[in-house]
């Protein structure tokens, strides 16, 4: 896929999730006859937590880029507020020439 088509297809996918709204959990209404609480309402307490199903998708979304090209999605993911460490189990390539401490044996 050409890199200006997979950055087009990150900036839709951002603009979906930036936007997406998630309803509230079970029967919450916030007031009134519908309300699960009569006399006060926990969907104050609820709305901290509306962002996280967009949140951690759009994470799993832009880890799974950043293994194929992690230039594209650097700024997007790799925020001051969050670090990650990408591991794999793969042996490296034959043409690197690294020192036998370096590698990690398979198991």
């Amino acid at each position: 896929m050409p890199t200006r088509d997979l950055v087009n297809r990150v900036l839709r996918w951002r603009e979906l999730f930036r936007t997406n709204k998630y309803p509230p959990l079970g029967n919450e209404a916030p007031e009134g006859p519908k309300s699960k609480y009569t006399n006060f309402s926990l969907q104050h307490i609820m709305e901290k937590y509306n962002f996280l199903p967009s949140f951690l998708l759009k994470k799993e979304f832009l880890l799974s880029l950043s293994s194929k090209n992690p230039e594209l999605v650097k700024d997007a993911f790799f925020g001051d507020k969050y670090k990650y460490n990408l591991e794999t189990d793969l042996p490296p390539p034959n043409n690197v020439q690294r020192k036998k401490d370096d590698l990690k044996e398979h198991k």
